[in-house]
């Protein structure tokens, strides 16, 4: 019973099949008009041939059209009259295959991956650039990852492991969120290679820090250079930071000739190393070192270390107990207020600004001297009693080159400074057969503050008929304003009065400033 009911389906089937669409469902719904065959299940699903691919292939003229499950590859696939197609595979202008070559125009990104795992893209080569990618407008390649790996990871044993150009924006452009992590990390010869070669302000690598203790640029090398920079015209490494440090290095090698930071150039023109500050507080290039040198300059025939700053420090240097400079060899001060002049000396003021003044020199020493003679011959003036001191009167000026003897004013010298000075005198009494002089003085006297003094004395105590003659000589210190004399004085046996001779040679006072005071 069970086979005449299925054969009187089936010639149902053909038969209505052959009138209109046909339609195989559960609830009894017409066809759609567009098909021939309308299967309908929400439960079921259609199953196709299956077969191997070298089944597949092995069919004899395939229709147009005709699909079968491929179990090798896991697809559908379907005849297109010429080769057997991949229904399941994209078309062959936006599928990804390799060689890859493809450009677009797109505002956005040129291609974007994200892993919230593992590696976002990983490339390895050998020869040339693993990857190259270029794009005249946004991002040429953009990787975002938010685990801890790396968004793009790309090895070139020979070649470049990543090359990025751009015409307007960034070549490539990393950006990390972690402490202590890089936004773009290099290794190798070259860890992070940059090359700026269009506009004049363009950069070959750098770096943003927008933090007080993060690093725009950090390079690290066991043995060779951290970060190198080159450049035939521009900056080769250029740091800029709005709080913490545009480049900082860092070395802790025990050799002699290696350098937290190396600059060298070695072209006829431009800067090693060239640090700029352009406010007060600023330093160009700051050098710290707990016990070596903070920073170090070296060249054969110009300059090994060179400041430069409008306002602010060009070179700085600090030390608790050793040396905050120390040069060997010559030293050039210049520019600035600094007022450089030949034969001028370097002085500072109480804050230690330091410029160069011309000195200033001593004033020159006063002319003070004088000399008198001839004492006055009237029978009162040259006439001396004994044993009475009496002033002496000349009547003669060699010289005053101060104007400061007076005949007027009882023959006194007035000091004009305050200094050391020498005088001279000599007295000679007339001789007489009848006169045995005992004593003969001489003082050297002074008048200051309303007091008169005695500066020094000079005598003759032989008792002799030609003891005639007494003389001093002495250095002593005056006051301006103080006026100096001489006195004489004479005691004789028969105590009478005894005259001065009237020679010029033997009777005299003079002095002279020896050092002004």
């Amino acid at each position: 019973m069970k086979k005449l009911f299925t054969l009187t389906f089936v010639l149902f089937f053909v038969v209505f099949g052959r009138a209109q669409n046909v339609a195989i469902n559960t609830d009894g719904s017409n066809a759609d008009s567009s098909a021939i065959l309308d299967i309908k299940s929400s439960s079921k699903g259609l199953l196709i041939p299956r077969m191997s691919t070298t089944q597949r292939n092995a069919i004899a003229a395939p229709a147009l059209g005709l699909m079968v499950y491929d179990t090798v590859t896991k697809s559908v696939w379907a005849y297109n009259g010429t080769i057997w197609a991949n229904i399941f595979a994209k078309p062959d202008s936006i599928r990804f295959s390799l060689p890859f070559d493809q450009t677009v125009a797109v505002p956005g990104n040129a291609l974007r991956i994200v892993n919230n795992q593992g590696i976002a893209i990983k490339a390895e080569g050998q020869f040339g650039s693993t990857i190259n990618v270029t794009n005249t407008n946004g991002n040429a390649i953009k990787a975002t990852t938010n685990g801890i790996n790396t968004g793009i990871t790309v090895y070139n044993s020979v070649g470049r492991g990543l090359e990025a150009q751009s015409g307007m924006l960034d070549g490539l452009w990393g950006v990390s969120n972690a402490a202590g992590k890089a936004g773009v990390y290099g290794q190798g010869t070259r860890g992070v290679y940059g090359n700026s070669i269009n506009d004049s302000s363009g950069l070959g690598v750098y770096g943003l820090a927008n933090h007080a203790k993060a690093i725009g640029v950090s390079g690290a090398n066991v043995l060779g250079t951290g970060v190198k920079g080159k450049s035939t015209s521009g900056n080769g490494v250029e740091g800029i930071s709005t709080t913490g440090n545009g480049i900082i290095g860092q070395t802790s090698t025990t050799n002699s000739s290696a350098s937290a930071i190396y600059g060298e150039n070695k072209g006829t023109q431009g800067n090693g190393v060239l640090g700029l500050a352009n406010f007060p507080s600023g330093r160009g290039v700051h050098g710290t070192s707990t016990t070596g040198t903070g920073v170090f300059g070296y060249s054969n025939s110009l300059k090994g270390v060179e400041g430069s700053t409008i306002s602010g420090t060009a070179l700085s240097g600090y030390s608790l107990t050793g040396y905050g400079l120390e040069t060997v060899g010559k030293v050039k001060i210049s520019g600035g207020n600094t007022n450089p002049k030949k034969g001028a000396l370097l002085t500072s003021d109480s804050a230690g600004n330091a410029t160069w003044q011309v000195p200033v020199p001593p004033p020159a020493p006063a002319k003070v001297a004088f000399r008198a003679s001839r004492v006055v011959v009237d029978g009162v003036k040259n006439i001396t009693f004994s044993g009475d001191y009496y002033r002496v009167f000349f009547e003669t000026e060699q010289y005053d080159l101060s104007n400061a003897f007076s005949f007027t004013n009882g023959n006194e010298f007035t000091a004009p400074v305050n200094g050391i000075y020498h005088f001279d005198a000599a007295i000679n009494y007339t001789f007489g057969t009848l006169v045995d002089y005992r004593e003969l003085e001489l003082e050297l006297r002074v008048y200051r503050n309303g007091a008169t003094s005695t500066l020094a004395k000079g005598a003759s105590l032989i008792n002799d008929v030609d003891n005639t003659l007494v003389n001093l000589n002495t250095d002593v210190r005056l006051k301006a304003g103080d006026r100096v004399w001489i006195a004489v004085r004479q005691w004789n046996l028969p105590s009478i009065p005894s005259a001065l001779t009237n020679g010029g040679t033997e009777n005299f006072f003079d002095g002279h400033l020896v050092i002004a005071e």
